[in-house]
């Protein structure tokens, strides 16, 4: 095929045009991701902040499922196509069993999202969108199965209502109080795998929710009317490894009530605190034998003390470790 001049000089343009134009095109293709470098712990997430919550997560002494955590929280409040509604899938290498544990926290449908619903709405299948299309959000199970599960830090609170009914004239009256109460704790690894375990409490009127009912949650005055009681406690432990299969935990906890002895009288606990120390084998990880020793005080208002010692054996087989094989 023969071309013209005029024709063969445009090809030439377009060719070179073309020429010019694709590496610039290549170029923006390309995309540059850094290699990162940490010689303890690494915090990636998509965006930004998110990655600075892991970050001072893991500054604070946190793990890497404490950052996961907190990476994940904060790209679900910051992210609406992600948003809290969302489902979690995650992998977690528990160094201890030296296991790798699946966690599936998918989003489960409501418990009258049943076939008949959705027929009797004229529905052959669940709908793509819309309210009927709705499942109970995984995300927040799923994070907080983790924290407890696996989790070093950890902050929770509480709010209750201290209510007293009471008869007058046939009449019946109620009295309320607020109760409340935050506690925070973690685990940090001091030497090698060994660690320090803590907890601390405080609050008004926590009641049966501390220390097994130590303290009451509430007294009443001549008036019928209610007073919370507030109340601190915690607790420091250290865990040592001696091998795969034996371990060893000493550890102090303590308690100490400020009742207002002219409503509560004498006769109440004041405070208390123990010493234990105890070792504990596992031949496999779902079993384990243990034999520990404590010493505990307690005291009342009055001034009357006392104190016992207990030696106490244990057998424990954890069937988590069964499920899935």
């Amino acid at each position: 095929m023969r071309f013209t001049r005029p024709m063969t000089a445009a090809a030439l343009s377009i060719v070179l045009v073309c020429s010019l134009l694709a590496p610039t095109a290549l170029l923006a293709q390309r995309t540059v991701k850094p290699v990162l470098h940490g010689k303890h712990w690494v915090a990636i997430t998509g965006k930004p902040l998110g990655a600075t919550a892991g970050a001072m997560m893991f500054a604070k002494g946190g793990n890497a499922v404490d950052a996961a955590c907190a990476m994940l929280a904060a790209t679900a409040t910051m992210w609406d196509v992600l948003s809290w509604g969302g489902e979690t899938q995650a992998l977690i290498y528990n160094p201890d069993t030296g296991k790798v544990i699946g966690l599936n926290a998918l989003g489960v449908a409501p418990s009258g999202a049943t076939a008949e619903h959705y027929k009797d709405n004229g529905y052959e299948f669940p709908p793509e969108y819309g309210p009927l299309a709705a499942v109970t959000p995984g995300t927040p199970g799923g994070l907080m199965t983790m924290l407890a599960e696996w989790g070093t830090l950890s902050l929770a609170g509480m709010v209750r209502q201290l209510k007293h009914e009471f008869d007058t004239s046939g009449t019946i009256e109620a009295n309320n109080a607020l109760g409340f109460g935050v506690s925070g704790g973690g685990r940090i690894t001091v030497f090698g795998r060994d660690d320090v375990r803590f907890q601390a409490s405080a609050g008004r009127g926590l009641g049966r929710y501390a220390a097994l009912n130590y303290v009451n949650g509430a007294v009443l005055d001549a008036d019928q009317q209610v007073t919370a009681i507030p109340s601190f406690l915690g607790f420091v432990g250290y865990r040592h490894l001696w091998s795969e299969t034996l371990r060893s935990n000493v550890n102090v906890s303590g308690i100490l009530v400020n009742n207002d002895e002219t409503l509560t009288g004498s006769d109440v606990n004041q405070s208390a605190y123990s010493f234990s120390g105890n070792l504990i084998y596992s031949p496999i990880p779902a079993l384990s034998f243990g034999i520990e020793l404590m010493r505990a005080y307690r005291r009342l208002e009055s001034g009357v003390s006392g104190k016992f010692d207990r030696l106490q054996l244990s057998g424990k087989y954890d069937f988590r470790f069964s499920i899935g094989g």
